[in-house]
């Protein structure tokens, strides 16, 4: 809850409203044409707060802070001559193996990604999965053949019935 109190001021505003909430006290004055009163109010209230400023040297400052473009960029890179294949780890193949992937070549003898396609699919066996896949395949193609065969045949049976008995309806019409 609020206290608002009125007061008179000793500036010559008669009854301003003042809300009163602890030490500090915030005036609410109408406007008056005589500016000094309320300066004198605001200043009565302000509270006083200590400003510091750090200033530098320029020439200290330039010779303690680079302001080249120099810094920018990734200066930590490593000089690929230094990289020893014998602390290379499983995870910096697979860091380098993203990095480079567009840049590996899609085929060849070597260094290539067909060259790792076939020497991971002979590490696990993939040859013989497609030697299993292409045994299904081969069976898939005989199943169709076979169906085909059977369409033709009943297609065959159909016509020679429907011959046969546009020849018996045509004895059958002469004969009688």
């Amino acid at each position: 809850m609020s206290n608002l109190t009125q007061q008179n001021n000793t500036t010559g505003n008669t009854g301003a409203p003042q809300v009163g909430s602890g030490q500090a006290n915030l005036a609410l004055t109408p406007i008056t044409p005589d500016p000094s009163s309320q300066a004198v109010e605001l200043n009565a209230q302000l509270q006083t707060s200590n400003l510091s400023q750090t200033v530098f040297d320029k020439q200290a400052f330039n010779e303690t802070i680079n302001t080249e473009f120099s810094e920018l960029g990734n200066t930590n890179t490593p000089d690929p001559s230094f990289f020893d294949v014998d602390l290379a780890t499983q995870q910096d193949f697979f860091i380098l193996y993203d990095k480079f992937f567009f840049d590996i070549p899609k085929e060849g003898d070597t260094d290539s990604h067909s060259y790792l396609a076939q020497t991971s699919g002979d590490y696990v066996n993939f040859e013989r999965d497609q030697s299993a896949m292409q045994e299904l395949m081969d069976e898939i193609a005989e199943l169709r053949q076979e169906n085909v065969d059977l369409r033709i045949d009943k297609i065959n049976l159909e016509v020679e019935i429907a011959e046969s008995s546009a020849t018996a309806e045509a004895r059958t019409a002469t004969s009688g």
